[in-house]
């Protein structure tokens, strides 16, 4: 059985595409984490979104409602996009990695092909 290896460029090239794709979801993610942290503040210093008038909302409470859907139509349609976008990039990032991985196999293989026919030999 005839094995070939991976094109060590597409690898190399592959490889700068997972690390592009985990700084860009990193990004996502630390943006995602300053809208929720402007939202918390938001709904705990603006009495419109208090429940009684009197105290805030308890944070289980904002992390339910607010973190999820926002406190207006354009929180809610950020965080919905942020959500959508980290979604694209981890899948996209998941397949990169397993593409890579399908890759270290196939070299795998290749190295026991090679050790079993050098053995074959003594």
């Amino acid at each position: 059985m005839a094995f070939s290896l991976p094109d060590f460029d597409e690898m190399l090239a592959l490889s700068d595409e997972i690390g592009t794709q985990a700084t860009t979801l990193g990004l996502l993610k630390a943006e995602l984490k300053g809208l929720i942290s402007i939202i918390t503040r938001e709904v705990m210093s603006n009495q419109n979104h208090w429940i009684t008038k009197t105290k805030p909302p308890a944070m289980n409470y904002i992390e339910t409602t607010f973190h999820r859907d926002g406190y207006d139509e354009f929180t809610s349609t950020k965080l919905n996009a942020l959500r959508v976008s980290i979604s694209e990039v981890d899948g996209r990032l998941e397949m990169l990695k397993l593409k890579f991985q399908v890759y270290r196999y196939q070299i795998d293989v290749w190295k026991a092909d090679q050790y079993a026919k050098r053995s074959a030999q003594y």
